[in-house]
């Protein structure tokens, strides 16, 4: 391997553009013992930069404050990296889309629009009242991954209300069921995000007077709450128990907003309850 090849080996793994040649000239050193001590090293480290400028790998410096001119020839005193050229965008090759999914010759999409979208339209295509199924295993059979449509509901299609989970994909979300425990049978359910305060108010609830005024009691938090509340309509399908309220019991902070907010419009997506959901907040967290 010549000095040149050893440089532009190290130049390669540099993080910054601008690279001492000092830098290099080690590395050009490391790969010849006899290097550092030959009279015509300098010599080949400069027919060296040369190389890396004429490969394209490397630009020179310009002005003479660039240069080290204590002895002969000059050697740069640092060198700048070649970015390399981005190839062009290639723009997807127009294709033809089922009916149902018109809106995909009428909108601007990304390429990644495109590779989701092209084995949907070959599934609508060959097979447009196929069985509705889980996600994942929709998932699996479209792109021999079932994980790739986990967060298909967040995507910009389905956000804007053009790609539907159901028309389209034919497919369900099957996320995991929120813990729900049925104490009485008032027409509410208690959301707690808190361990410690869910088992207190499950022993308090459990052992209320007035049966007649306890509900539901269930528990969950975050991402997973706003995933599994529409599993609760299966259970108040289930024991004949439906709900007029839904209440959360959670801390005041960033964290409990944004659980109760985005428990709200999930709740109101499915149809439960009606109204927002209630919020009580818990006092020891203000």
């Amino acid at each position: 391997m010549s000095a040149a090849d050893r440089m532009a080996a190290c130049l390669a793994r540099q993080a910054r553009q601008r690279v001492s040649f000092d830098a290099l000239a080690a590395a050009a050193d490391e790969g010849d013992s006899s290097l550092t001590t030959s009279p015509r090293r300098r010599r080949i480290l400069a027919d060296a930069a040369q190389t890396l400028k004429n490969r394209g790998l490397a630009t020179l410096p310009k002005g003479s404050d660039g240069w080290d001119y204590s002895a002969h020839p000059p050697l740069p005193r640092w060198v700048k990296r070649t970015q390399a050229t981005r190839p062009p965008r290639r723009r997807p090759a127009p294709r033809a889309y089922v009916k149902q999914l018109d809106f995909a010759t009428t909108i601007k999409l990304t390429a990644a629009d495109h590779a989701l979208l092209g084995p949907i339209n070959t599934l609508l295509r060959d097979q447009p009242d196929a069985e509705i199924v889980p996600l994942a295993d929709r998932s699996y059979q479209l792109f021999g991954d079932e994980k790739r449509l986990k967060d298909i509901e967040r995507h910009h299609l389905v956000d804007k209300g053009l790609l539907d989970l159901t028309t389209h994909l034919r497919a369900q979300p099957t996320p995991a069921p929120l813990a729900m425990y049925e104490l009485g049978p008032a027409p509410w359910l208690l959301i707690v995000e808190n361990t410690a305060a869910f088992t207190s108010l499950r022993d308090i609830l459990s052992t209320w007077p007035d049966r007649s005024q306890v509900g539901w009691l269930g528990f969950g938090a975050g991402d997973q709450l706003t995933a599994s509340i529409p599993t609760a309509l299966t259970s108040f399908h289930e024991r004949d128990h439906p709900i007029d309220d839904l209440l959360m019991y959670a801390d005041l902070d960033i964290d409990g907003l944004h659980c109760a907010q985005h428990t709200s419009r999930r709740a109101q997506a499915v149809g439960l309850p009606p109204e927002p959901p209630r919020v009580m907040w818990r006092l020891d967290s203000m």
